[in-house]
């Protein structure tokens, strides 16, 4: 019999949501799999045994390294594949590997492997990285406790071997809930006095994983300071994760000065670029940005360090969000198409597209587009699109896109909610609502308690406090609607309320509302305007502004208030405005263009003032040439 020339080991516990698609992956693709069980309480064994004869005990002892060796060690091939239960092979990318491994002049005993992991909550991101996953049994072994690497005699080499993990999905990393074990193992190999750099970058990424982004910088800056040369696979994901820590810790220029110099030292990587765009981005710097999410898609890069995306589609989702802040719709349709085609019909995509399109065209001609586009792949995606629309009162389209797709219950809960949301001078009153059709388009998320408090103000029905049985929402209705000795209700709870008001355009409710808030003595005045001019009640905001305290407004209060002077003409008083915005915020950029597109005297002192704050901007630099 032919000794084994590839053993795929595999360590299992409580996997048997996953591990069937991984070991289908390598059933015929490898000469023996080997699976380590750490004390599965589930299916995991019996699913393996179906695979695989060889299935071993392993006693967990909190070192991922031992329970790695301990697999190797049944294995009979002359080479390993180590390989996740949440992973799964890409077969054709293995054949190459294949080759390389048996080629005469392969004289290496480790191999990296490209990990691709799908994050977000529907696997809308992707990162990559490579890790050791291949090596000659008898000359090499898995060290550290976590986060194991490879370890041994020969050289490294890279394998064009695929896999695809789907461990970082966010339900699965909530369900998984392994960050305080693996946090409790390495807190172990810290006081050990045998941490190295590498051991600080993994506790690092455990904290990050926590958002808790402070301590995650330290960890990560140590991991840098401990670094044992600049070649260090790890160090370039050190920097990205110095970044993104600096960047949730609005820590700007600080991020862009770490991107900038990683630049210079992985130029064929777009990862770097792509955080100075965001940060740029974030600070309100959109043609800044948008000259850096061009140049991405622009040029083609070489190699990726984490993120795959910054190649093409998170450039494209990028300027489309530019473009429709600057309200351009053809240019934001355009990249949110563009983002599509790389990554197919990602719903939130789909939702900013459709509400783009349905300001321009009749539903029926968007339905068609998204149909003839292949948006729409399945009914929950369907039904995902209409919660959404439904909430922000696009009632026809959503009408349309139900149509004939939908049991009667579900037909009959959207109409529950088109109820509320049409014919905006009379009472909603058009249907009869049953108990059981306003619980069900509770339950579908077509409906919530803001929809109820709108229904109760015109029909005072009893029947519908039942629904506000929470701890935090029992005294609503009684609280705004001034029934019996109830104090007034939470702030959180009335803006959410006059939100719903405002987009059914509940007119006679508004201005119940409106007088309402006076019992909060003008301390939601400010937040109040936020939401009066996104939904199109621009002059009512503006009164709300001016009788709001200075200290509470927003950021995006003044800059509303600019916006609407400049469409009145007034444009003296709004680069007044702009000019106090600008004192008040002096590291939010988006206030200065204002400025400095004026006709003010003084334009060239707040250029100065600018640079100051953005002395990398490209815009900026533009502005001060003659």
């Amino acid at each position: 019999m032919e000794k084994p020339f590839l053993s795929a080991c595999l360590i299992v516990k409580n996997e048997e949501k996953v591990l069937r698609r991984c070991l289908e992956s390598l059933q015929g693709a490898v000469d023996e799999i080997i699976v380590a069980d750490t004390g599965s309480t589930d299916k995991t064994k019996e699913i393996a045994s179906e695979f695989t004869p060889h299935i071993y005990d392993f006693v967990w002892i909190d070192d991922f390294s031992a329970a790695r060796n301990f697999a190797a060690q049944h294995a009979s091939g002359e080479w390993v594949l180590s390989v996740d239960a949440d992973e799964y092979l890409d077969r054709d990318s293995l054949l190459k590997s294949l080759e390389v491994l048996r080629s005469p002049e392969n004289e290496l005993s480790m191999f990296t492997a490209e990990i691709i992991s799908f994050t977000g909550e529907q696997g809308e991101g992707t990162a990559t990285h490579r890790m050791g996953r291949v090596y000659r049994r008898n000359k090499v072994e898995y060290v550290g406790a976590i986060h194991e690497q490879l370890s041994g005699a020969g050289g490294m080499g890279s394998l064009p071997l695929t896999f695809y993990h789907y461990g970082y999905l966010q339900h699965v990393v909530k369900e998984k809930k392994k960050d305080e074990r693996n946090l409790a193992i390495l807190r172990a190999e810290l006081r050990s006095g045998k941490a190295t750099g590498f051991t600080y970058y993994n506790y690092g990424q455990e904290l990050m994983q926590l958002e808790r982004w402070e301590e995650a910088l330290q960890a990560f800056m140590t991991a840098y300071e401990r670094k044992p040369n600049m070649q260090a696979a790890w160090i370039p994901h050190t920097l990205l994760s110095i970044i993104k820590t600096l960047f949730q810790l609005k820590r700007y220029s600080q991020a862009l000065t770490v991107a900038a110099e990683a630049e210079k030292a992985w130029p064929d990587s777009p990862d770097f670029l792509f955080w100075r765009g965001e940060v740029y981005r974030q600070q309100g710097r959109l043609a800044d940005a948008k000259e850096v999410f061009h140049h991405l898609l622009a040029r083609s890069y070489a190699h990726v360090i984490v993120l795959f995306d910054a190649k093409e589609y998170l450039p494209h989702e990028r300027l489309a969000v530019i473009y429709e802040q600057e309200h351009r719709p053809q240019e934001a349709v355009k990249h949110y198409v563009a983002a599509m085609n790389v990554k197919g019909p990602i719903e939130l995509l789909v939702w900013r597209l459709a509400r783009i399109l349905s300001k321009h065209h009749e539903a029926e001609e968007v339905v068609v587009f998204l149909e003839k586009h292949k948006m729409l792949p399945t009914k929950r995606s369907r039904l995902n699109l209409i919660r959404k629309l439904v909430h922000e009162g696009h009632i026809e389209l959503s009408l349309r896109l139900a149509a004939d797709e939908f049991e009667p219950p579900i037909q009959t809960a959207i109409m529950c909610k088109a109820a509320i949301l049409s014919e905006p001078h009379l009472e909603p009153d058009m249907m009869e609502l049953s108990e059981e059709t306003v619980s069900t388009a509770l339950q579908l998320g077509l409906m919530d308690l803001g929809d109820l408090c709108v229904l109760y103000y015109y029909r005072r029905d009893e029947a519908l406090k039942s629904f506000f049985q929470g701890k935090g929402t029992r005294q609503l209705i009684p609280s705004l609607f001034q029934e019996g000795k109830a104090k007034k209700a939470d702030q959180q709870q009335f803006l959410q309320v006059l939100e719903k008001a405002l987009v059914a355009k509940r007119y006679a409710f508004i201005e119940y509302l409106l007088l309402y808030a006076e019992k909060y003595s003008h301390a939601l005045d400010a937040k109040m305007a936020d939401l009066f001019y996104w939904h199109g009640y621009s002059d009512i905001a503006l009164n709300l502004y001016q009788s709001a305290p200075d200290s509470q407004l927003t950021k995006q209060g003044y800059e509303n208030v600019v916006l609407w002077l400049r469409e009145h003409g007034e444009e003296e008083e709004a680069v007044r405005i702009a000019k106090e915005a600008a004192a008040k915020f002096p590291a939010d950029f988006r206030f200065y263009p204002y400025i400095l597109e004026s006709h003010a005297l003084d334009k060239e002192q707040w250029l100065a003032r600018a640079l100051e704050q953005y002395p990398d901007s490209h815009y900026l630099r533009q502005k001060s040439t003659p």
